[in-house]
């Protein structure tokens, strides 16, 4: 029902289709919509109210199971580990993508070079909770458009009772498991293809054991949640730009469908030492991306400007004798 409060009582007034007239049942006001004047609406002459205009519209078709959704989940810690994404990238080709990433040898820190060099790089795991999530979102609101005939000074305003829904399903979110790993270390790692993790089993020797889950999924699983809740709520207001103004809008979040999992995920890290600085410079060991502080070096560089400002100048010199 579309719901507008009164301007005398505050409850919500009921409207009559048949009369085009707002009724307050608590204080027995009555307002015709054709001479509605309220604050919290603005000035509508002329206004019609659309029960049902597409109001039952679904922007996706699959629909969650929100009778038996949870909205809320506490899982229990989590610390074994059930997969394990393999190597896909060698250490050959890793310092090939490192050395390409960092640039030309002449203008990076002589550090860098030695340790693409001296190879300087070590085959690791760390383990990060796999939060595969389903989300839905419901919104209610009141809205309006506005169809204004400015010949005749009229202000025409359409009522809509818009109701929305949006479902999101089978989410693959991945977050660290480990201190020894930053989550903004593994956002700059991403994309892992969890789709190639096979299972892990304490007979896998080529995978060091000493790793360690210091987080808990009971409070990471938060973290989840509100990305999900971001996502669903962002779409299901876009999806009512074409409206004038919303009012009185009401929302409702939930999960369902949770599975959580500890796993591992693979990364070259290539690490070298800067006035007495140990620095890493991660890479996603099935894939190219890199994450790390380009190790430029801006003395080397200074000096090439130098040195090539230095050439012009002689060559310009040369020139200007020859004429």
């Amino acid at each position: 029902m579309l719901e507008i409060k009164c301007p005398v009582c505050s409850r919500i007034m009921e409207f009559d289709q048949k009369t085009g007239i707002l009724i307050c049942r608590s204080c027995n006001s009555e307002i015709s919509v054709t001479k509605i004047d309220l604050p919290e609406y603005g000035l509508y002459k002329n206004s019609s109210y659309i029960k049902d205009i597409a109001s039952k519209s679904i922007i996706n078709d699959d629909e969650p199971d929100i009778a038996n959704a949870v909205s809320e989940i506490r899982p229990h810690d989590i610390y074994e580990i059930s997969s394990y994404i393999p190597f896909e990238t060698s250490e050959e080709d890793a310092l090939k993508l490192l050395r390409s990433w960092g640039g030309k040898k002449l203008f990076t820190k002589s550090a860098f070079n030695s340790a693409i060099r001296d190879k300087t790089i070590l085959r690791e795991y760390y383990p990060v909770f796999l939060f595969n999530l389903s989300a839905y979102g419901t919104l209610h609101s009141v809205c309006t458009i506005n169809d204004d005939d400015l010949s005749s000074n009229i202000t025409r305003t359409h009522y809509y009772d818009v109701y929305r829904k949006a479902y999101t399903k089978d989410n693959m979110i991945l977050i660290s498991a480990s201190d020894a790993m930053s989550d903004i270390v593994l956002d700059g790692l991403l994309p892992y293809d969890v789709s190639k993790a096979i299972n892990y089993t304490n007979e896998n020797t080529d995978i060091k054991t000493d790793f360690a889950i210091s987080k808990k999924a009971s409070l990471l699983y938060k973290s989840a949640e509100i990305q999900l809740n971001e996502q669903i709520h962002d779409t299901l207001w876009n999806s009512l730009n074409k409206y004038s103004s919303k009012h009185n809008s009401k929302t409702e979040y939930g999960m369902c469908n949770p599975d959580i999992k500890a796993m591992l995920i693979p990364v070259w890290n290539l690490s070298y030492t800067e006035k007495n600085i140990r620095k890493h410079i991660y890479l996603n060991g099935n894939g190219k991306a890199i994450y790390g502080k380009r190790p430029l070096s801006l003395i080397k560089s200074i000096l090439f400007m130098v040195l090539s400002g230095l050439i012009l100048f002689f060559i310009a010199i040369c020139i200007i004798f020859i004429i």
